[in-house]
């Protein structure tokens, strides 16, 4: 693996984040989240002000990747990496994906289709870490700010779905329609969830 410095061009980055994506897609999440959050180190410092969208700062790099794709594929792996470690090394993961995502949030509020989900893991993230309160005021926060994105009613019946199946239900509910594509989804869940109860 190359060293990682302030002096890399893009090919370098470049060369590291497809070296990430052949660690992620061996499973080596760990390793793979390691590199790719000294890439995302090093990209931050290239962000301006005046960019408050991920597809404005694809300005700054000119590698193979899209900034636009890779950023979710970082997210998706960091949740993988807190899944596949130890208890300690699994807790490490959430934090830092929570990190990432309010990083991310904080540079590009605009880009509100990644927003939306960049919040959604922070709330997972902070429910597998047993603070439930404040993941329950994250998924609170994203059904007020996007009532029309079936996934944060989704994730928030997930929350309930363990303690309060009649709640968890509600916001299933709420969630049918706004996607067909995820209607089936949301009807096993409300299906499962009435299977509890026999």
């Amino acid at each position: 693996m190359k060293n990682i410095s302030r002096e890399n061009d893009d090919g370098t980055l470049d060369a590291l984040m497809q070296e990430g994506y052949d660690l992620v897609d061996k499973e080596h999440d760990v390793a793979g989240c390691a590199l790719w959050l000294k890439v995302w180190d090093e990209l931050k410092i290239r962000f301006t002000p005046q960019m408050n969208t991920i597809e404005e700062a694809e300005a700054v790099f000119e590698g193979n990747e899209f900034l636009f794709n890779w950023v979710q594929d970082l997210e998706i792996a960091l949740d993988n990496a807190a899944q596949a470690g130890g208890d300690a090394e699994n807790k490490a993961f959430h934090n830092k994906r929570i990190h990432f995502c309010r990083e991310f949030i904080e540079f590009f509020p605009k880009s509100h289709n990644i927003v939306q989900h960049m919040k959604l893991a922070i709330a997972d993230s902070l429910l597998h870490l047993d603070k439930r309160e404040e993941a329950e005021q994250v998924y609170q926060w994203v059904v007020a700010k996007y009532p029309k994105y079936p996934w944060g009613y989704i994730h928030w019946g997930d929350f309930h779905a363990g303690t309060d199946p009649r709640k968890a239900e509600e916001f299933y509910r709420k969630a049918l329609g706004m996607d067909p594509a995820e209607n089936e989804l949301v009807q096993d869940r409300i299906r499962d969830l009435k299977n509890k109860k026999k």
